[in-house]
């Protein structure tokens, strides 16, 4: 786990760690917002804090967990005395949807929350398809996601007789917006990458949008970016 406890915490922090401390509660606190917006990284001090006091526990949740599997897992860590654990990824499980995490959720609810989990498969699928292609197209070239201690760039092409790189941000979004480029234009990123894999030649925007140019951001419209890969 990264030493996050020194990161700047966000400002909805201080709720989570104020939930988290009381002794009587018996609910669950979900943590949910964009993608790459900081929430695993919250947690992550989370933990680092409250480890100092109590037995903490961390899942990453990946495709193959059931609400079964994780049952079995939180029952085990119960017996073994500890008192916090958080999930990562929840959405990943693979009966979240009709699983009894909704039972009590009126069909309202129920057909908002689908739509925000459907959004963010389809964003996640998105990514998987685009860097598979991108593979395919470049050989000669090193395709993969670069994480940092917070945040990431989704696609780095890297070009390593050249020395040099593009870098990428996935969008499942027709809107353009300075948010959703933020880790482009981040300097420590991009001296980071510098470093590592040379000149940075483009930093590129794919989203469902038009294609155009933002503050030395390439937006491209996906399907123009897959068929000047083929």
């Amino acid at each position: 786990m990264p030493p996050v406890l020194g990161y700047k915490k966000r400002s909805c922090y201080d709720e989570l760690r104020e939930y988290l401390l009381e002794t009587d509660t018996k609910k669950v606190f979900i943590v949910y917002g964009l993608r790459r917006t900081g929430k695993t990284t919250m947690i992550r001090q989370a933990i680092g804090e409250l480890a100092q006091f109590d037995k903490t526990a961390f899942i990453q949740v990946n495709h193959t967990n059931t609400l079964a599997s994780i049952n079995k897992d939180l029952k085990k860590l119960q017996s073994a005395g500890y008192k916090y654990v958080f999930l990562d990824e929840v959405t990943f499980m693979e009966d979240f949807i009709e699983g009894a995490a909704f039972n009590e959720l009126s069909a309202k609810e129920l057909n908002i929350v689908k739509n925000r989990i459907l959004s963010e498969i389809k964003g996640r699928m998105m990514e998987d398809i685009i860097l598979l292609e991108t593979m395919l197209a470049n050989p000669d070239k090193r395709v993969f996601v670069l994480q940092f201690a917070i945040g990431e760039f989704v696609m780095i092409v890297y070009d390593p007789e050249a020395i040099n790189c593009e870098i990428y941000e996935i969008k499942h979004s027709t809107e353009v917006q300075s948010q959703q480029y933020r880790h482009l234009v981040d300097e420590e990123k991009c001296r980071l990458t510098t470093h590592r894999f040379g000149d940075i030649l483009s930093k590129n925007m794919i989203h469902r949008g038009l294609s155009q140019k933002v503050d030395d951001i390439n937006y491209i419209k996906i399907e123009e970016f897959l068929i000047r890969n083929n």
